[in-house]
């Protein structure tokens, strides 16, 4: 365990997942410093309130090594200011990496909608420039969102013959656009695996079509 929160601290940041009242977020953060029993977290600013926290409950930080992916969970133990948690590492966990998505930027026809809403009433449908891969997506919000936030979502995919993807985003990224906007980053956590390969397709053409674009210009 020491091992693990000495490379943990190495790192410029390492995820974090941690409950609240309303369920849990997916947030990032920086491990500083650490002594025998407790180690301190720095959270990047705009992504939760501390004062939602109780002591006592359980976080989660992970991050990859050696092709593996390593979960520790802490006990919240005290949280200072704004920003800074004081926790208390309780166990280790192992698990095989996810495999990686190559990620494209792209243009779609994108419907987005909140899960919890118990009426979403009618979403409006734009074409939008998007980050894509298959297990998550990037791009430009005017609505105010939360970290932790789950979003349907509907994707109208032109590379793969016009084929709509549909699934739920969490929100794990919120970016300040200035003017009201946010670039929201959304990691795909319920998705069929028929929806997921629509996706890959269409990164993988749109991949082709922006590679043979590049030998056109040369």
């Amino acid at each position: 365990m020491d091992e693990l929160l000495a490379h943990m601290g190495a790192l410029p940041m390492v995820k974090v997942v941690l409950p609240t009242p309303t369920g849990s977020v997916f947030l990032e953060g920086k491990v500083g410093k650490v002594d025998e029993a407790e180690f301190a977290l720095e959270l990047f600013p705009h992504q939760l309130t501390l004062a939602e926290l109780a002591p006592g409950v359980e976080a989660v930080l992970s991050c990859d090594r050696s092709g593996q992916v390593f979960l520790l969970h802490a006990l919240v133990v005290e949280a200072l200011g704004e920003k800074y948690l004081r926790l208390q590492p309780v166990k280790v966990e192992e698990r095989p990496q996810q495999r990686e998505f190559f990620r494209i930027d792209a243009e779609v026809f994108l419907k987005i909608w909140l899960v919890d809403r118990k009426t979403p009433g009618q979403q409006e449908v734009r074409r939008q420039q998007i980050n894509l891969s298959g297990n998550g997506l990037r791009f430009e919000v005017e609505q105010p969102l939360h970290i932790g936030q789950l979003l349907g979502l509907e994707l109208r995919l032109p590379e793969v013959d016009g084929e709509v993807a549909q699934g739920v985003g969490r929100v794990v990224r919120l970016v300040d656009q200035g003017e009201g906007a946010q670039q929201v980053s959304l990691e795909l956590v319920e998705i069929e695996e028929t929806e997921q390969d629509k996706i890959i397709r269409f990164c993988l053409a749109e991949q082709r079509k922006q590679l043979r674009m590049r030998v056109k210009v040369r």
